[in-house]
């Protein structure tokens, strides 16, 4: 196996293909680097031990252990020995596991080709061009804002400083608790969110109580007369809502969510046949075909945690929406990824010594 040129240590990471059903291409693993990571709860922290706080000393390789992918480092702990991060695998096989290498070296300049932070092109170009938003729920650059992590630069603005409140308690790392009362995200209207063919809505959510017990619906994401996500308040499920051009259309979850467990939901529309498809914790729940059409555009902005005055009450991480309707497949790597449970890490390896020579000798008659 080739070694990544003039690097001094790596670890394997192999990507367990019994979570994936499908072939995936250009998919974003989550990597949780810490004292106990991935399937085989792994303690990684030599990498820390290595590059300490120089979080861009790094890099990651396919199975051949040269050519690199793209990497967000979405927060890197160095102090606590703890980090995450968002690797772009361009393929993930459903047959057989997938192999990965991280490499760390102090001695390396910073790997800003290959590795960047929130907002920085290497960042970005981890999230294909189907991602419209994509935000890990920190405050960033302060605390009335959350940064879009996709090259759209969807950023959001909280109703005020600490409005929602971030906490360090999310699902992955930091996430924003909404108080039920008047807390918002609010992202402006952008061409890349009017979209019309296929979408896909997905976050992680945790209730602090159930809607049924207000009541009152609980909106995770929205966008006004166009469409949206939220958990309803007659049944505690999930609803996906199109605003169509040739009718307004929606499907239920068939759980009903209860208050101080974390859900990972996501919900899909296809115009061209009317499908809905809702998911939770990465199985499908609900398959429906509806009546086929466009979904509708408006100049409304995207929020998040809210429609017309329904605020959600807990916390809210890793909302995203594509352009386009996600696989099963896809949904349920996704989920497996973001639970850290589908990786296996392997132990600290060198490079191995060059043989400088070998000399044989023969005798004979």
């Amino acid at each position: 196996m080739s070694w990544l040129s003039g690097w001094a240590k790596r670890r394997q990471i192999t990507i367990d293909h019994n979570d994936i059903d499908e072939n995936l291409t250009d998919f974003p693993v989550l990597l949780h680097l810490s004292t106990n990571s991935g399937i085989n709860g792994a303690d990684v922290t030599s990498i820390f031990d290595e590059v300490g706080s120089n979080s861009k000393k790094i890099a990651v390789t396919t199975s051949d252990g040269v050519t690199q992918c793209y990497v967000e480092v979405e927060k890197w702990d160095a102090t606590n020995k703890e980090a995450w991060l968002w690797v772009k695998v361009p393929s993930i096989s459903a047959t057989e596991d997938t192999v990965l290498y991280i490499y760390y070296d102090n001695t390396q300049p910073d790997n800003t080709t290959y590795v960047g932070d929130p907002g920085e092109t290497p960042a970005q170009n981890v999230w294909d061009s189907n991602f419209v938003l994509v935000t890990h729920m920190r405050d960033d650059p302060d605390s009335s804002h959350i940064r879009d992590s996709t090259s759209y630069a969807n950023n959001g603005t909280k109703k005020g400083a600490g409005e929602p409140a971030v906490t360090a308690n999310g699902k992955i790392d930091d996430a924003q608790d909404f108080d039920g009362t008047d807390d918002v995200v609010e992202i402006p209207d952008d061409d890349s969110l009017d979209v019309t063919s296929e979408i896909t809505l997905e976050a992680w959510i945790k209730l602090d109580v159930r809607p049924s017990s207000i009541p009152r619906h609980f909106t995770i994401i929205s966008k006004e007369y166009t469409y949206w996500m939220l958990v309803s308040q007659g049944s505690d499920k999930i609803q996906l809502y199109i605003s169509g051009e040739v009718a307004d259309q929606y499907a239920y979850s068939t759980t009903a969510l209860e208050a101080g467990e974390w859900y990972y939901v996501a919900g899909t529309y296809r115009a061209s046949d009317g499908q809905f498809r809702i998911y939770i914790n990465g199985v499908l729940e609900t398959d429906l075909i509806r009546e086929a059409g466009n979904i509708s555009t408006t100049i409304y902005p995207v929020k998040i945690g809210t429609l017309w005055n329904n605020f959600l009450d807990g916390i809210i991480d890793e909302p995203r929406i594509s352009n386009i309707a996600r696989s099963s497949a896809w949904i349920k790597a996704t989920y497996e990824t973001e639970r850290d449970h589908l990786l296996t890490y392997g132990s600290e390896e060198t490079p191995p010594t060059p043989l400088k020579g070998l000399w044989l000798f023969f005798t004979g008659k």
